[in-house]
């Protein structure tokens, strides 16, 4: 590859929901997959800058797979602290080409291209990768590998056992 991304420190405030009730640091199981990683090879969870992104991804997720979003109720919005010092920056449009990259659209179509950037930057060190967000193009979101999960701190839930409105910004 061309170019190898930056890795930068980040840190912060970061969301994710999960199944109500769920462990806050849990990966999915073996046959998941995510955009930049498949859980057989590279363990790995997925956060959004705010809750409004977070839930973003969960409605884009469901409607390509046709799945009513209430069946996946109650979820819990955790929040996290995050402490990391090796971060794959791969927000920019021109680090993404060097790596081969389409611009991401809210789908998993194009999934095996990232997943192979996203375990070669896990293999080679990376703690995370952060880009854009495909359901919320003007938002970031970070997957972090599963060997770096000692670099979050889960503050703090809330249950939400009715569907929130879709957030605005937002494509599918």
């Amino acid at each position: 590859m061309a170019l190898e991304p930056s890795l930068i420190p980040l840190g912060g405030l970061w969301y994710r929901h999960v199944r109500g009730g769920g462990d806050a640091l849990g990966l999915a199981p073996g046959d998941a997959h995510g955009r930049w990683q498949r859980a057989r090879v590279v363990g790995a969870l997925y956060l959004a800058d705010s809750p409004d992104t977070a839930w973003g991804e969960f409605y884009r997720g469901l409607a390509e797979h046709g799945i009513p979003p209430g069946l996946r109720m109650p979820r819990d919005l955790w929040c996290y602290r995050a402490d990391f010092t090796e971060v794959a920056d791969l927000t920019e449009r021109d680090t993404l080409t060097a790596l081969g990259l389409p611009a991401a659209v809210p789908n998993s179509t194009q999934w095996p291209v990232f997943q192979a950037v996203g375990e070669r930057l896990a293999r080679a060190g990376a703690q995370a990768v952060l880009y854009q967000s495909a359901a919320r193009p003007a938002h970031r979101c970070l997957c972090v590998f599963a060997a770096a999960l000692d670099r979050l701190t889960p503050l703090g839930h809330e249950h939400v056992d009715a569907l929130p409105a879709p957030p605005r910004g937002m494509r599918t």
